[in-house]
């Protein structure tokens, strides 16, 4: 009898281990993860599925890259249902990069171009390098990046830029909340020259019929004329790029604004299939050695259209956000 409860009492214990371990294998599941290289970190959701690939360096042998020296962005950036919804290094804009930010002409020390048209200021050796690259350990609601990105024309560093990239998995959409922090790193200021496009940018990959919503529901503004500010679309909380493909499947992105942020109003092009929330459309700004431009932005990626998607309740929550 003695063996018969010794026995009962080492199943008992197993099975507690096992369920332990069952659980642990759970939590494990999902939970966020971060996969980090020398050039790339990819954020991953619950039970391992991407979110997004933030990129400090080189792409992996085969993988076409932007047509810029040196940058730091996002891409690619996926739906929960693994569609990708960046283009990086179109052929229509090869300086295009998925998600990124930069302005057509800056001056601090020196003067440039790191958006990578060089039509306003010099694009040559002007880059965007990262010096520290933090990833704090993913927990069961989001995982992060952090980087320190230095604004570099011809080796001297014109803006310092800290970005914090947030991802989260949240019922049917993937969302990534960008908060940037733009500081002179000598007592000059720095300049962000007028212009009626440069800043954040969302490049999408075209896949299929265009679908633009805002707030009010479809938009039908003309598009935005690289040169007339005045054609930009209004300020706005938000706009969403959908497509739908041939085969009827839909997916977008909405770009959230938040109030903080300087007057904006947005460069959209259809042809060019790009959201650019842009500061410098109407004036200048000007960055202050000890005073920080801080920017924040919300992106939303989602599977269906936009009206499947909770996109008020996530600006109305992003809004409140610091």
């Amino acid at each position: 009898m003695k063996k018969f409860w010794k026995g009962l009492a080492s199943l008992a214990v197993a099975a507690g281990l096992l369920g332990l371990a069952e659980a642990a294998m759970s939590k494990e599941t999902k939970s966020y993860r971060a996969e980090r290289n020398a050039d790339t970190v990819l954020l991953r959701g619950p039970n391992g599925s991407a979110l997004l690939r933030y990129v400090v360096g080189k792409l992996p042998a085969g993988e076409k890259g932007p047509a810029v020296e040196g940058s730091c962005y996002t891409h690619p950036l996926y739906t929960p249902a693994g569609e990708v919804v960046t283009e990086n290094g179109p052929a229509d804009h090869p300086h295009h990069r998925g998600v990124f930010c930069a302005w057509v002409k800056a001056e601090g020390e020196k003067a440039g171009d790191w958006w990578g048209w060089g039509a306003f200021a010099p694009k040559e050796r002007r880059l965007i390098t990262n010096q520290d690259l933090t990833v704090p350990p993913p927990g069961r609601d989001s995982a992060t990046v952090s980087a320190f990105n230095a604004w570099q024309a011809e080796g001297e560093t014109v803006l310092d830029e800290q970005v914090t990239v947030t991802a989260s998995r949240r019922g049917a959409c993937n969302v990534v909340d960008y908060v940037y922090e733009f500081s002179a790193p000598t007592q000059k200021p720095v300049v962000l020259g007028q212009n009626p496009f440069g800043g954040f940018c969302y490049r999408a990959r075209p896949r299929g019929k265009l679908e633009i919503t805002g707030p009010a529901g479809a938009v039908n503004h003309p598009d935005s004329v690289f040169n007339k500010a005045e054609t930009d679309w209004p300020a706005s909380r938000w706009y969403d790029l959908a497509y739908r493909t041939p085969e009827g499947k839909v997916s977008g992105v909405a770009l959230i604004d938040h109030p903080s942020n300087p007057k904006t109003l947005w460069h959209g092009v259809r042809g060019i299939h790009m959201l650019n929330p842009c500061i410098v459309a109407e004036s200048p700004v000007t960055i202050r050695h000890g005073t920080p431009l801080t920017l924040r932005y919300r992106l939303v990626a989602h599977d269906g259209d936009a009206a499947s998607a909770p996109i008020k309740k996530l600006a109305e929550e992003f809004a409140g956000s610091r």
